[in-house]
């Protein structure tokens, strides 16, 4: 509203009126929105926040939380009106899975936006079992190894490192239910 002023008359007939001011009426949160981490992006310890937070009235605080609001964390904050937010997140003491990072963004009027997202956590090594040879088996020269891998999030790669040779390369494995290679050649 413009313009907007005050006129008075007192019990003697005295008029007074204020001077004009300009009435802004915020009826709506803050738009937030998050940049990283990425959903379901899988963590070990830490994770970088970053994202945006806009609001006519201007944006005065931003935070998060990673224990579905019981506490909330402030983000480091640049602007007002369109800002952009970031924090460093530690995943210290939460246990391995799915964790939710929720963010709040309140505006000047104190009305609240919020945005959320999931990572996963994943801090346990894979699981892997040879499968061929079994144990009593005599190996000589080229011999097939099979292994079963089994980890609770995706795996990212799968090395071999032939035994027994300190700073040996590592050869990378093709990924899939049952994996394979040939070892005790002159490639490996």
């Amino acid at each position: 509203y413009k313009g907007v002023a005050v006129r008075v008359t007192d019990a003697n007939g005295i008029r007074y009126r204020s001077s004009e001011v300009n009435l802004f009426v915020d009826t709506t949160a803050p738009e937030v929105k998050i940049v990283t981490p990425e959903l379901f992006k899988w963590i070990r310890r830490t994770c970088t926040l970053t994202g945006t937070a806009a609001d006519a009235s201007g944006v005065k605080s931003i935070e998060y939380s990673v224990d579905n609001g019981a506490t909330w964390n402030p983000c480091d904050k640049k602007g007002s009106v369109g800002a952009t937010y970031s924090a460093d997140i530690s995943l210290k003491g939460i246990e391995e899975g799915i964790v939710s990072i929720d963010v709040r963004a309140t505006d000047y009027t104190g009305r609240i936006g919020y945005a959320h997202t999931v990572v996963q956590r994943d801090m346990i090594a894979p699981d892997v079992q040879v499968i061929l040879p079994v144990e009593d088996d005599i190996v000589n020269g080229n011999n097939l190894i099979a292994f079963k891998v089994k980890d609770l999030g995706s795996i990212d790669k799968i090395q071999y490192i032939a035994p027994g040779k300190k700073g040996a390369d590592r050869r990378d494995i093709d990924n899939g239910p049952l994996v394979t290679t040939h070892v005790g050649t002159p490639e490996q």
